[in-house]
């Protein structure tokens, strides 16, 4: 499994961040039946593929509670998937793809949804001959339903889109951006994601209090604020996400299409822990009354987070480690993990430094499980961005903080003024001069150019 403590240069982060597509987690504390319990649909079948591709502590359950949802969709792909990773784990013919029983439900499934697919086409053919909005706008809700469950994600987004000309009210609206955005979360189109939350933003959901505080707008609202709060954090916009997460409640948020609140605790506590300082830490995410009753689900990540706003690293990054097998098994995640655990290890070797006028970077290593060249790599990369104000002497070790002082500074501000005030002063007098002695701009035409010049 791969680890967020940096091996080898500072200067190396990108790619020792990424996570690869190959890793295997070997220890988890995983709950499948609790997976199978927060998620519905394609979401539950994407999330227990991606634990049976990467787990093999948990790939024969997982593909067990994964053939049992995939029964009751038309997905032939996801069906043979999940055959072809249970027959590597069992090697029995029964669990291959190609058996006689996986033949004969595609067969089967095949010949269901092609009637299903020609009753909603032939629903919708006489909805469009009559000219009934409402109902044309349902027969392609209805349609893109279909495809969603048969797993053809183009054609689903086609049918919702379509659908638009047809809404007669505002939630109708909503409906529609809900439904394009749920296809888009699994095709990985995050930007059309952000673009229809924004389109849904404009007809005042988010903004408007009064219309947000409607029951039946309040879920639509938390569904759009985790769906773009997903969108940012896997767009690497980690603050943007976090911002959108500690904006939902508990009380009002049910999107098992897509994520659970276990997700919204865990997405939004690694953003905010890689991205807020302190002040923002305590007041937006340990002391809010909305977002607290979110970390209760996962207390792990939540005791990450006050040891951390308490200095306390080494029992916070010890506790991110501990969870890192289960974090990678999120398939949303997982391409983050490194990074984002990354990011708070160095705030926090920030904030271990900042009240200090020196550090001795063997007792730093120490607290930070590291070895003195892996640290001196870290704290020059910092430095050089800027992150920390101070300067290493390589021999004794030590880490010293560049002293201001502020009386310098300030003499240092009051001439930078009085030179900017100058500069200003001799603009406004020359150009007073120039308006006394009567001096203009004009203009020369040039063929089809025009050159402006100046004359006296």
């Amino acid at each position: 499994m791969a680890v967020f403590k940096p091996q080898g240069a500072a200067l190396e982060v990108d790619s020792a961040t990424k996570e690869p597509d190959d890793y295997t987690v070997e220890n988890t504390s995983l709950d499948l039946d609790a997976i199978s319990q927060s998620y519905s649909g394609l979401m539950k079948i994407k999330r227990l593929l991606h634990i049976a591709r990467h787990c093999p502590m948990l790939a024969l359950d997982a593909t067990q509670h994964a053939v049992e949802e995939v029964r009751s969709t038309f997905n032939i792909g996801a069906f043979q998937d999940i055959c072809y990773i249970r027959h590597q784990l069992t090697k029995d013919p029964k669990d291959s793809p190609t058996s006689p029983e996986a033949i004969s439900w595609i067969d089967d499934r095949k010949r269901q949804s092609s009637l299903i697919l020609e009753t909603l086409d032939k629903d919708l053919k006489s909805f469009r001959s009559h000219s009934i909005k409402e109902s044309i706008r349902r027969g392609y809700d209805d349609l893109g339903d279909h495809y969603l469950k048969c797993g053809d994600l183009t054609n689903s987004f086609k049918c919702y889109s379509r659908a638009k000309d047809y809404c007669l009210s505002d939630k109708h609206f909503y409906g529609l951006y809900l439904n394009i955005i749920v296809v888009s979360v699994f095709v990985g189109n995050w930007s059309t994601v952000i673009n229809y939350y924004n389109k849904a933003d404009s007809y005042g959901i988010i903004s408007n209090k009064q219309l947000a505080k409607q029951t039946d707008m309040l879920k639509i609202k938390s569904r759009l604020l985790a769906a773009v709060g997903l969108a940012e954090m896997c767009l690497e916009k980690y603050k943007n996400a976090a911002r959108y997460f500690l904006q939902l409640s508990i009380d009002a948020f049910d999107f098992p299409e897509i994520l659970s609140a276990h997700d919204v605790a865990i997405y939004a506590g690694l953003c905010a822990l890689a991205t807020y300082d302190r002040p923002d830490l305590n007041s937006k995410v340990i002391s809010s009354n909305t977002f607290k009753e979110f970390l209760e689900l996962e207390p792990t990540l939540r005791n990450a987070i006050c040891q951390f706003y308490d200095s306390k690293y080494t029992a916070c990054l010890g506790s991110l480690r501990s969870i890192q097998g289960d974090l990678l098994l999120d398939p949303f995640l997982a391409p983050h993990v490194n990074k984002l655990l990354w990011e708070i290890r160095r705030r926090a070797l920030v904030q271990y430094f900042t009240p200090y006028s020196s550090v001795d970077m063997n007792k730093m290593a120490e607290s930070f499980e590291s070895t003195i060249g892996e640290l001196e790599k870290e704290i020059s990369s910092l430095i050089l961005e800027g992150k920390i104000q101070g300067r290493i002497d390589a021999n004794a070790k030590i880490l010293y903080s560049r002293s201001v002082d502020p009386r310098m500074l300030s003499f240092k501000h009051v001439l930078e003024a009085g030179r900017t005030y100058k500069q200003q002063t001799t603009y406004l007098l020359l150009r007073a001069n120039m308006m006394k002695q009567k001096v203009s701009v004009g203009q020369l035409m040039y063929g089809s150019y025009e050159q402006e010049v100046d004359y006296l």
